[in-house]
C-alpha cells in the first residue's frame, strides 16, 4: 500500500472511531472522549484539558499560577467586546476583537503533507510538524502573550502542548474552535473541495463560521492570547473580520498577528510574522 493510500486509509479509520463516539453537540463546551482522539504522546499529554465540569470555563493546566488563570483565560461572554472600537458586525460581542491577538496554525500532518482533507478527522502531528512547533517558540517568545487557546484537535493540542511548555504560559482547550467537518470529503484529495459548497455530512460554511465565533467569544483578551487552531479558523477569523484572505495558504507554525482598526472606522490587518 502506497503512503498516500495508507494516510487516506488512517484518515478514515479515524472517522470511524470519532463516529463512534460522537455525541450530537460535538463541538461544544466539554471534554474531548477518549474515542474522539487519537493517543497523545506521553510527553504532551499534560496538555490534555482536566476532567470534570463539562460546561463553562475551557479545561486549563494544573500547574498554571490561580490567578494568572483567572486574569487571562476564564472563559465569558466577552460583553466588553468592542469598548471604544468600531467593531465589523461578526465581530461584536468578543472581547477577543477589542484588541490585537495572534493566530498560529498547527504543525504538519501526514494529511497536509499528502494534500488530503483532515477537517475534523483527529489525526496527529508528524515529525516534520513537531520540528516546526519547535522551531515557532522562539518566533511566539517575544510577542508577549500570556495565554493560549486551542483547538482540542490532536495536531493543535499538541502543537499548543508544546509551546505551552517551552514558554510556561498556561493552555487551554476549546472544542469548539474545532476544523471544520467536511463529510465526505475527508480523506480525499483537497483538489475536490469545491470552496462555498457542502459536501454530504460536512458542516455549512455558515454553520462552520458561527461555531467558531461562539468559541472565539469564550476568550478572555485582557492580555494577548495566541489562538492554535487550523486553516479554516483562520479563514472564518477573516470573513468574521472583514479581511481579505491572503491567496497563499497560511503556513504551518507561523504566527500571525490581527491588528484592530487604527483609527477607527478604517479596517483591520493581518500580517503573518
Amino acid at each position: 500500500m502506497g503512503r498516500r493510500a495508507a494516510a487516506r486509509d488512517r484518515v478514515h479509520r479515524l472517522r470511524a472511531v470519532r463516529h463512534a463516539g460522537a455525541a450530537p453537540d460535538r463541538f461544544g463546551a466539554r471534554a474531548l472522549r477518549a474515542l474522539e482522539r487519537a493517543p497523545a504522546p506521553a510527553r504532551q499529554r499534560r496538555a490534555r484539558p482536566l476532567r470534570g465540569r463539562t460546561h463553562g470555563a475551557p479545561r486549563l493546566r494544573r500547574r498554571a499560577p490561580p490567578r494568572r488563570l483567572a486574569r487571562g483565560v476564564r472563559a465569558r461572554a466577552g460583553a466588553r467586546a468592542g469598548r471604544g472600537r468600531d467593531l465589523k458586525p461578526g465581530a461584536e460581542g468578543v472581547a477577543l476583537f477589542a484588541r490585537a491577538f495572534y493566530f498560529l496554525r498547527h504543525g504538519e500532518t501526514e494529511t497536509n503533507r499528502l494534500e488530503l482533507i483532515a477537517g475534523s478527522t483527529d489525526v496527529e502531528l508528524n515529525e516534520t510538524g513537531r520540528a516546526q512547533a519547535r522551531a515557532a517558540i522562539e518566533l511566539v517568545r517575544p510577542l508577549g502573550v500570556t495565554h493560549i487557546v486551542s483547538s482540542g484537535l490532536q495536531r493543535a493540542r499538541d502543537t499548543a502542548a508544546i509551546l505551552s511548555a517551552a514558554l510556561d504560559i498556561p493552555h487551554a482547550v476549546i472544542p469548539g474552535l474545532a476544523e471544520r467537518d467536511w463529510g465526505a470529503l475527508e480523506g480525499r484529495p483537497r483538489s475536490e473541495r469545491v470552496r462555498g459548497t457542502t459536501p454530504p455530512g460536512g458542516e455549512t460554511p455558515e454553520a462552520f463560521v458561527e461555531r467558531t465565533h461562539a468559541a472565539l467569544a469564550r476568550i478572555e483578551a485582557q492580555h494577548p492570547p495566541l489562538i492554535v487552531a487550523h486553516s479554516g479558523t483562520f479563514r472564518a477569523l477573516c470573513r468574521l473580520l472583514e479581511l481579505e484572505e491572503p491567496e497563499a495558504a497560511i503556513p504551518n507554525c507561523r504566527p500571525v498577528r490581527f491588528a484592530p482598526p487604527v483609527p477607527p472606522g478604517t479596517a483591520w490587518s493581518l500580517r503573518v510574522l
